[in-house]
């Protein structure tokens, strides 16, 4: 009866240590591991073709929307960049074509022009950011591409880049398996304490 104080001991160290191991083989082996006619690899390692796939299928059908790229588009001020450099091209032309106008004249045949232009640049860079937005979903395959370099990517640098967003919240969970285990074994001890035959 006196080794039942071992138990919650007993217990803490049993869930710190499995939580430890569980979130070591979410990496861990790399490669597949043979024993007789079991085989295991690390839960990251093993699914990765499967989670790289899912993650780019993500990418295409929930997370990169048309509308998004559409919005992302107009907030960096693509249009207004694309204009700009428009209107100065043709401005450049045009100074060119009409060297021999007097100035006054040429300058209202800017304006007027520039007006008339300016309507047709911004028709047409909506309808070129509509097709390329619609063309880069549709036909780039942005989610194979994601695919492909999640595949690409080293497992240990992988392994590296979720123990750097998440060892914090991993070290919660290995410290809460040895405190689950303290409290299975303090219910052990007493069980055994007060109704032991």
């Amino acid at each position: 009866m006196s080794e039942l104080w071992l138990l919650p001991v007993i217990g803490a160290i049993i869930g710190y240590t499995t939580n430890v191991l569980a979130i070591k083989s979410l990496f861990k082996p790399h490669k597949p591991v043979r024993f007789f006619f079991w085989s295991f690899q690390g839960l990251l390692p093993r699914y990765r073709e499967d989670l790289a796939r899912k993650a780019g299928l993500a990418l295409e059908e929930e997370i990169l929307t048309l509308e998004d790229m559409e919005n992302h588009w107009r907030e960096i001020g693509l249009e207004e960049e694309v204009e700009k450099v428009l209107g100065n091209y043709f401005q450049e032309k045009l100074s060119r074509w009409l060297i021999l106008i007097p100035q006054p004249v040429r300058e209202q045949i800017f304006s007027g022009l520039e007006k008339l232009v300016k309507k047709d640049i911004q028709r047409g860079l909506q309808e070129v950011r509509d097709n390329l937005a619609q063309r880069l979903l549709r036909e780039s395959n942005l989610g194979e591409l994601v695919a492909d370099k999640i595949m690409g990517l080293d497992m240990r640098k992988t392994e590296t880049l979720v123990l750097q967003v998440v060892s914090r919240e991993l070290r919660y969970v290995e410290i809460m398996g040895g405190i689950l285990g303290f409290l299975v074994g303090l219910g052990q001890m007493f069980f055994l304490r007060f109704f032991s035959f």
